[in-house]
């Protein structure tokens, strides 16, 4: 792990400032067994905190997530408990396991949005100083495949309402 760090951007502490709490956001798309291949695996989660909990000057490094199938097969707690994610990150040294689907949300403008203007987000995004994106690379029907950016379904609630822009003339 510190070496594909160095490789990427040099330190930990390029990212993590002494002090700051970490975040990392897994991909726990569903309640799935690490062997399905559907979730990160767990040696990945407990070599990431591992890092941060020992190569960064950060106070607190925390690992959390939603499902974004979580209404429909599995919430959070059972996720991370049958990816074996919440074992991996303990033996990691993480500070705190977040449930996001067990925590508040916090509606943010965001700046320059064309069709999503305001968004309900899982409170813990906000709160954490550095938030490392954990996705796990798959395949995905209807975007042949997944990375970075699909794995942010997670902070968002299941259930949310989004406060679009009524006027489509720019589309």
């Amino acid at each position: 792990m510190a070496r594909a760090v160095e490789l990427t951007v040099g330190s930990g502490d390029n990212l993590v400032k002494e002090g700051q709490t970490v975040l990392i956001k897994a991909n726990l798309a569903f309640q799935a067994p690490p062997e399905s291949f559907a979730v990160v695996d767990p040696r990945t989660v407990e070599a990431v905190v591992s890092y941060f909990k020992e190569s960064s000057r950060a106070r607190e490094v925390w690992i959390g997530d939603n499902p974004s199938l979580g209404r429909h097969v599995g919430r959070a707690r059972p996720a991370f408990e049958t990816a074996g994610m919440e074992e991996a990150a303990r033996r990691g040294g993480v500070d705190r396991v977040i449930y996001f689907d067990e925590t508040e949300t916090v509606e943010v403008d965001i700046p320059n949005g064309k069709l999503v203007r305001r968004q309900r987000v899982f409170k813990p995004f906000l709160e954490a100083d550095v938030v490392i994106n954990l996705p796990k690379m798959k395949v995905h029907l209807a975007g042949t495949v997944t990375l970075g950016l699909k794995n942010w379904n997670g902070i968002v609630p299941n259930d949310n309402h989004t406060v679009a822009n009524p006027d489509l003339s720019y589309l």
